[in-house]
């Protein structure tokens, strides 16, 4: 199994890298960053996935694709479904079916899965980034891939707790729900060979 991870360098990109190399994976990091150096088993490209040439180039010969990109929220550009949607060129071309993409709980009709008393953070503060998350999960729903986006809770960096909260609709334990990015990245990259959430966006939480 060949995977290539868009977003290699991020917080759970990072994480994502490593999980699949533990588990025996070939891997391709994709980076805009030179910060990962090539080791056993794991190849870098480096590029900005805004370039089709430079995804081509990193999907070819792979068998699943795990996208974590993330923008800051002040970011006014639409890189993230722009950069998706060449991914998923990318992937119809070469032929790679597999697709775990990391959105959010609360993108899209998701947010009414959010406390009430939080919504404002993500309509207002992360409102332009999450408008643009939303186009790339309805990108992802019109391909022919085999998808899966995971929506995660607030991120924590704890360590793996498993036991994981996992549904479409879920109901976090808490006032504010959290998950640590290890367990995140781990959930992902359990994905690669399960098929219970293809075609399914599915939440994760504590």
């Amino acid at each position: 199994m060949k995977v290539v991870v868009f977003g290699a360098t991020g917080r759970v990109g990072n994480e994502v890298v490593e999980e699949c190399l533990r588990k025996g994976f070939e891997v391709v990091a994709f980076s805009r960053k030179p910060k990962i150096n090539p080791r056993k088993n794991l190849s870098v490209v480096i590029g900005d996935a805004l370039n089709p040439t430079a995804v081509d180039k990193a999907v070819e010969g792979c068998d699943c694709a795990i996208i974590t990109l993330r923008v800051e929220p002040r970011e006014i550009r639409d890189i993230i479904s722009a950069s998706t949607a060449n991914i998923v060129s990318a992937m119809l071309r070469k032929k790679a079916k597999r697709l775990i993409c990391l959105t959010a709980m609360g993108v899209g009709e998701s947010i009414k899965e959010v406390p009430f008393f939080i919504r404002p953070v993500f309509t207002v503060y992360m409102g332009r980034s999450f408008k643009d998350k939303h186009r790339q999960e309805q990108l992802i729903e019109a391909s022919n891939l085999d998808w899966t986006i995971v929506r995660p809770s607030f991120f924590t960096n704890g360590p793996v707790r498993g036991n994981l909260i996992v549904g479409e609709k879920i109901k976090p334990k808490g006032l504010i729900a959290s998950i640590s990015i290890k367990d995140v990245a781990k959930f992902m990259v359990d994905q690669i060979e399960n098929q219970e959430w293809i075609k399914k966006k599915v939440a994760i939480s504590y």
